[in-house]
């Protein structure tokens, strides 16, 4: 993680306190860290990485005549057909390869989950997907494109409407 746009896309889980680009769950994780609490290690792709993501997979030009249903399977196609970007991959990557020399573990285990970045989101987060047991260089990029894509699910939604 020594370039600095990869900084900006994947970070230690430790250092998601001190980034606005994290979260909830991943702050209140570095806090225990701080506090010096038992977590387990990780890191955290940032919300940038998964803005990137849609702009690559043109998430941003879904049509706007659509009914939401439609709409929001659209972007959920978009998300898991499109290859994440190179840059994006290579910094989770390397995070992971990272996290494995740390551990001592050649495939550690993660749990891939979303973590709500927007003031009120916290409270619906439990409607987005989560991977647990998630293990080597080639499951991880699926499980982060399927935690993506369940933002736009339907519960994800009908929380965001009650809201």
């Amino acid at each position: 993680m020594s370039s600095p746009r990869a900084v900006s896309l994947v970070l230690p889980l430790a250092d998601a306190e001190r980034s606005r680009r994290t979260g909830s769950k991943a702050v209140n994780l570095a806090r225990l860290i701080g506090a010096r609490f038992a977590v387990p290690r990780g890191f955290v792709i940032s919300a940038d990485a998964y803005r990137s993501h849609l702009w690559a997979c043109n998430g941003r030009n879904v049509e706007t005549g659509e009914d939401e249903a439609e709409n929001r399977e659209r972007m959920r196609a978009a998300i898991l057909e499109s290859a994440i970007p190179q840059d994006i991959t290579d910094a989770i990557l390397e995070a992971y390869k990272h996290l494995s020399w740390q551990t001592g573990d050649a495939h550690p285990k993660l749990a891939v989950r979303a973590s709500a970045i927007e003031a009120g989101e916290a409270a619906f987060s439990s409607a987005y997907e989560s991977i647990l047991n998630v293990s080597g260089p080639e499951a991880l990029p699926v499980a982060v494109k399927r935690v993506w894509a369940s933002l736009w699910n339907g519960r994800a939604a009908a929380f965001r409407a009650g809201a």
